[in-house]
């Protein structure tokens, strides 16, 4: 019986899930660098994926420089402050799924006796909040982790009850994957171990009832 149970067990797990690498996308490289345009798109290229990037910002235009990357000119003239909203739209190849891992802020203090404090939404979901934990963290970088998700969109927006919070958006990393899925030789081998198994019982009642 064993013999037949372990293939059945197996064929549940064997899927195909690739996963092509790991990309961290650095916004203070020079190529990111959006000019005075209110509008920003170019080609990124993950791990042999050409990835498109698409770029805006409300109500100001988008801000860039080499050593916090993207923010909004407005009311801080490089950063993200008040009203303003800065959203990144990426469109994967099809069947590939576009996973965030991290994201890297800049400009992110610790003053007035206060941290500092942003949003972040993907996909058009319910903003979450991000708030630096560190007095000491060198141009206010912050890391928020996050557990690899499939996304399309991310929105930047300030924190609307907090005046003075501001910062930049440094980077991503991002990794390029497709869902895992049954492997049609493991739905083969998960039927033959039923069927095989169907067999045993069957034989096993026939000979009972010759037995008794």
């Amino acid at each position: 019986m064993n013999r037949l149970i372990t293939p059945m067990t197996a064929a549940f797990f064997f899927v195909t899930a690739n996963a092509f690498g790991v990309t961290v996308i650095d916004f203070r490289d020079s190529s990111f660098n959006p000019g005075d345009s209110s509008f920003f798109s170019t080609q990124l290229s993950i791990d042999g994926y050409e990835i498109s990037l698409e770029v805006s910002a409300t109500p100001g235009h988008i801000y860039w420089d080499n050593v916090d990357g993207y923010g909004v000119w407005g009311g801080e003239n490089d950063e993200i402050d008040t009203n303003e909203v800065l959203s990144l739209s990426f469109t994967p190849p099809s069947g590939v799924d576009l996973l965030i891992q991290q994201i890297q802020i800049t400009d992110l203090f610790y003053e007035g006796g206060s941290f500092e404090s942003g949003y972040y939404a993907l996909d058009g979901g319910i903003p979450t909040l991000f708030v630096q934990d560190n007095t000491s963290a060198p141009n206010g970088a912050y890391t928020i982790a996050l557990t690899p998700t499939a996304f399309n969109q991310i929105v930047f927006s300030a924190n609307p009850q907090a005046s003075g919070h501001e910062f930049s958006v440094q980077g991503l990393t991002l990794a390029a994957g497709t869902i895992a899925n049954p492997e049609p030789a493991s739905l083969i081998l998960l039927s033959s171990g039923l069927i095989g198994f169907a067999a045993w019982r069957l034989k096993q009642r026939i000979g009972k009832r010759q037995g008794a």
